[in-house]
């Protein structure tokens, strides 16, 4: 198993020339302020590229960009922090709200994408129905909705609610040793026990995850073993790992000051990380958008509405999704409909617009949404219905009131 570790001055020289798919405002940051990032792609992927994408001060994802055993173009995720948005109340609010910000982007850039009246179909809580209709000109189409979304990964992130519960469970104090760092896990694989790459603990395992969490609450990082700014990689290979019973692995590596630290964080003191890696290569992800596609391409359903790294229903933003999805945007190979006539992917933090039928191009320019360096919370430009109380907290996580904060954009 190799272990790859990209400095922050590293990551800076590579910049994004060379891969113009990702956003311009978005840069690889590595590892500094004296975060310890180790890569587990074993020869499953030969990396050329490190990507950390950054939200506020905490490194949202951490990637690998190369390609796999066959010379396909891949994407390595090693870990991700999904982003809070807010969650919409219901299935309709949230493809209201994709809708609204799909339409506020294409109005901004004025590029001939403005949609006219919009409404909920009537037909769109029934199977087979499109879920809006929309006026385009003279012309009264059938809209429907589709996320993409990478949910293996979301599988994952969801199974490590029952230890994060546990761990608050215990409280701040039992865990003094680890305050200020963040905590990267590893859970054994069944299928191939020596990566270490497995998924975490499901909830019926309670005396794994109390194990671990023991673990967590008495590990001892040794400050020897911790990558520092400048230390070769040949020094850093060995990272004081923690073991369970089990084989789940407990590694400590400290928090640059800026931090800013979660709602998670601020409960128990550290930050936690899963290092479950999923490989997604081209024509995987080309098959997964297909198959989307093809579930829409149906009767009434004229144009389909593919949203690429919006919020999902707990009001999570997986920026892996975007990454992933940036694979297909200039692929050759077409899709194929019957019946849609037009499909389209929106890029939640991007901002663009691509036509993936009848033919591959950007129909929409994102706009400055952010800047160099981190993802920045977008907008709240959105229907008022689904807005957060005047008095409620900014989902933005900034600890004030929404009238506030993000509040005063709106």
């Amino acid at each position: 198993m190799s272990h790859v570790h990209a400095s922050g001055s590293q990551a800076k020289e590579k910049a994004m020339a060379d891969l113009p798919l990702l956003p311009r405002r978005v840069r690889d940051v590595g590892a500094s302020g004296g975060y310890s990032h180790y890569v587990h792609f074993g020869a499953s992927l030969t990396m050329s590229k490190m990507v950390v994408w950054r939200w506020r001060q905490d490194p949202a994802l951490l990637a690998g960009l190369g390609v796999d055993t066959r010379g396909v173009t891949s994407v390595g995720v090693a870990f991700e922090d999904p982003v809070p948005f807010f969650a919409p109340r219901g299935k309709k609010a949230m493809e209201l709200l994709h809708v609204e910000r799909f339409r506020i982007d294409c109005s901004a850039r004025g590029q001939g994408l403005k949609l006219g009246n919009l409404s909920y179909s009537k037909d769109g809580d029934s199977e087979g129905g499109p879920d809006f209709t929309v006026q385009i000109g003279d012309h009264v189409l059938g809209l429907e909705c589709t996320t993409y979304a990478l949910e293996e990964r979301r599988v994952a992130l969801g199974l490590l609610e029952p230890l994060r519960a546990s761990i608050r469970n215990r409280g701040r104090r039992a865990f003094s040793r680890l305050h200020g760092m963040v905590v990267f896990l590893g859970f054994p694989d069944d299928e191939a026990p020596d990566q270490g790459n497995g998924l975490p603990f499901a909830k019926s395992k309670a005396e794994h995850i109390e194990e671990l969490v023991s673990l967590i609450a008495d590990h001892r990082p040794d400050s020897s073993k911790l990558w520092s700014e400048g230390q070769p990689l040949a020094e850093a290979h060995d990272i004081g790992l923690a073991l369970t019973s089990t084989g789940a692995s407990v590694h400590a590596a400290p928090l640059s000051a800026s931090h800013e630290p979660s709602r998670f964080m601020q409960a128990v003191g550290f930050e936690l990380r899963c290092m479950y890696t999923t490989l997604h290569s081209l024509d995987r992800e080309r098959e997964r958008l297909a198959q989307l596609v093809r579930c829409k391409d149906k009767p009434g359903k004229d144009w389909v509405l593919i949203t690429v790294g919006g919020p999902d229903r707990d009001g999570a933003i997986h920026p892996a999704e975007e990454l992933a999805a940036g694979l297909v945007l200039g692929d050759t190979d077409p899709i194929v409909c019957s019946s849609t006539q037009r499909v389209l992917l929106h890029r939640w933090w991007y901002g663009d617009v691509w036509e993936i039928f009848p033919e591959r191009k950007r129909v929409v320019a994102g706009p400055a949404r952010a800047t160099e360096g981190e993802l920045i919370y977008p907008s709240l430009k959105m229907p008022p219905a689904l807005w957060p109380g005047r008095n409620d907290p900014c989902p933005c996580r900034s600890q004030r009131k929404f009238k506030a904060c993000h509040g005063s954009d709106v």
